[in-house]
């Protein structure tokens, strides 16, 4: 179950899908507001975390999916993956957080994505990629691969401007969930680029040293965007923690 980051939509997972197939079922979710699931306007002012996970539970019971599968969350997708274990538990066996992370946001940090909802919707896509493109990716690749800058933007600029203001208050009053990672009784992989600003490295390696059964990949060559910009690394991890399940 593949569930993308902010601001994109499932199609930012495309060179995931053909290697995890090989392995079991795939299940892409586009959240509440993005990809095919964009409400045309009726997006609530704020798109919460537990709506995001109640909204993926949904999808795996239109789905008629009964059995536990594999959450695999990136950044956005994280955040609503801790909510998706705190309401829905029981749907899940293990748990992949690609580069995301347990934190809530500093004051100053939920401020900003406060911000950025409120005049998102007058100023446009540009604002979003000028803010948020040089965080996203490395770089090297800023500099240097311009075919996944523009992939990044191509997504960017596909996601409707309520939804991007929605879930950025959305994320900004998230909870804090280290305790929720540190008691947490299942396989977990976490995922991280080796030069992500985001998710950064060093916290996740103290994350994963807390939790029960936590396992950290570290992509090289790669920012926030692990999945673009090495999804040779990305992949081989994933294929080795859900075989591994096995």
């Amino acid at each position: 179950m593949l569930v993308h980051g902010f601001p994109f939509h499932s199609g930012m997972w495309s060179e995931q899908i053909g290697p995890l197939r090989k392995i079991g079922r795939v299940i892409l979710v586009d959240l509440l507001g993005f990809g095919a699931s964009a409400m045309n306007g009726a997006t609530p002012a704020t798109l919460t975390m537990d709506q995001q996970a109640d909204a993926v539970a949904a999808a795996l019971d239109h789905l008629k999916v009964r059995e536990p599968a594999t959450y695999v969350g990136f950044s956005m997708g994280g955040y609503v993956g801790w909510s998706f274990v705190r309401r829905h538990r029981a749907r899940l066996d293990s748990l992949v957080m690609c580069n995301t992370r347990a934190l809530a946001d500093t004051p100053e940090a939920a401020q900003a994505r406060r911000d950025m909802a409120n005049t998102v919707e007058g100023k446009g896509h540009k604002l979003v990629i000028d803010a948020l493109l040089p965080r996203l990716v490395s770089p090297r690749t800023l500099e240097q691969r311009p075919d996944v800058c523009a992939r990044v933007v191509d997504l960017i600029e596909e996601a409707q401007l309520a939804a991007i203001a929605g879930a950025q208050r959305g994320m900004a009053e998230r909870p804090d969930s280290t305790q929720l990672a540190c008691e947490l009784d299942l396989p977990v992989l976490a995922i991280v680029g080796e030069h992500d600003a985001i998710s950064k490295r060093e916290e996740l390696e103290a994350l994963t040293g807390r939790m029960r059964d936590a396992t950290l990949a570290v992509i090289p060559d790669a920012g926030h965007m692990t999945v673009f910009e090495n999804p040779t690394a990305t992949n081989r991890a994933l294929g080795e923690f859900i075989n591994e399940l096995r």
